[in-house]
């Protein structure tokens, strides 16, 4: 056996996956509807109307999403005003100078939302937000939130 073979034979072996999708094993290689980047929701998987808790901890980038309003700590995105996703940047100060309408990318992992009223209190969510926020069950705490 050649040492070229031998080396193709333990990579075969190990298998073609990222480290992070070995070691992280909820983290898909390829996603399940086939779109988006590997390990990552699609957009159409987070604006889905059935979106599941099973969905907490996955990481997600969406591209040109347009905010649709603001919320205290956050935003509300999405591509329509019937289905949206609130985000939670690293950042609050961004909240303060984004603009409602920009298109924004996001680059976060998906959450379990707290209580409505816990929600409130920690995002400090008008009442409106409060009672969008009560019916979701993942908001996107983002790390990275770059908009034209």
């Amino acid at each position: 056996m050649t040492q070229a073979s031998a080396l193709l034979g333990v990579l075969l072996a190990i298998g073609t996956s990222s480290p992070e999708a070995r070691a992280n094993p909820r983290t898909p290689e390829v996603d399940p509807a086939g779109e988006g980047k590997a390990g990552f929701l699609s957009a159409d998987q987070v604006f889905a109307e059935d979106l599941p808790r099973s969905f907490a901890d996955w990481e997600v980038y969406l591209d040109d999403v347009p905010v649709r309003r603001k919320s205290g700590r956050g935003l509300w995105i999405g591509y329509s005003n019937r289905r949206q996703v609130f985000v939670v940047p690293a950042d609050p100060s961004f909240v303060s100078f984004v603009v409602v309408g920009a298109t924004v990318d996001v680059r976060g992992t998906l959450r379990e939302t707290p209580a409505a009223p816990q929600a409130a209190r920690e995002f400090g969510l008008d009442r409106t937000s409060t009672k969008m926020i009560a019916r979701e069950p993942l908001y996107i705490d983002a790390w990275s939130i770059s908009y034209m």
